[in-house]
């Protein structure tokens, strides 16, 4: 089954609108964008599938072809969740903006939040900004663990976000033509590359300082084995 796909272009930007289930990406987008700042809006998607995936991926490349600035805005967790999990997903894309979960405890309300890509990757430990319910007050609840929701901010290229780039984006959805055309240049790739040659460093921080003591004990303990089964020889 397609996933329904909105294309259409307002002066120099074109918008990809995906909603759903993203589990197949047939007969979408079949006349190219040729504007030069194509947005994929993913606010809408609620779940991608393995197929629906490696499509995505697919449809960011072919997108991108010929200079065009490819900006995914509005990530979903769903979204959220292949950019942490296959390095590269997002191809030559520039990520804008992700969706970030909240609930409420008392009333069950759910609740998403629009966070710039650059925000996060700015911080060295990125955190959900405390929302309040707006049905009862209460402080609503960070839906996923924090450290691993943000991690891919630092890990992707995204976009210098600005005023302008945000306005772009709500005249596209609406059909307005946007007062100008903002470029989207993507952070310094220097960075990108650093934070994947410090994945595995990254990933033993990561581990908490108990798993990582017992797996040194292990590690020990496997030495002295190997060592009194080489003397018994």
């Amino acid at each position: 089954m397609s996933v329904p796909t909105h294309t259409a272009r307002v002066s120099a930007v074109s918008i990809v609108r995906l909603e759903g289930v993203v589990a197949s990406l047939s007969g979408a987008t079949e006349s190219q964008p040729t504007a030069p700042v194509v947005f994929i809006d993913l606010a809408a998607v609620t779940r991608v599938t393995s197929l629906g995936a490696r499509e995505l991926a697919g449809l960011f490349g072919r997108l991108a072809e010929g200079g065009r600035q490819v900006v995914l805005a509005d990530c979903p967790p769903p979204v959220v969740a292949l950019l942490n999990l296959i390095r590269g997903f997002a191809g030559d894309a520039v990520v804008l903006s992700v969706k970030a979960p909240y609930f409420c405890d008392r009333c069950g309300r759910e609740k998403s939040l629009t966070l710039p890509a650059e925000a996060l990757a700015a911080s060295d430990e990125p955190e959900a900004p405390p929302l309040l319910c707006e049905d009862d007050g209460a402080p609503l609840v960070f839906d996923d663990i924090e450290r691993s929701y943000f991690a891919f901010a630092r890990r992707v290229r995204h976009a210098t976000a600005s005023p302008e780039l945000f306005a772009a984006l709500a005249a596209a959805r609406e059909g307005r033509v946007p007062e100008e055309v903002p470029a989207a240049p993507p952070h310094d790739d220097s960075v990108v590359r650093a934070a994947i040659r410090d994945e595995s460093r990254a990933a033993q921080l990561l581990l908490p300082a108990a798993d990582r003591a017992f797996w040194v004990v292990v590690g020990a303990l496997l030495g002295v084995l190997a060592l009194v089964g080489w003397n018994a020889l």
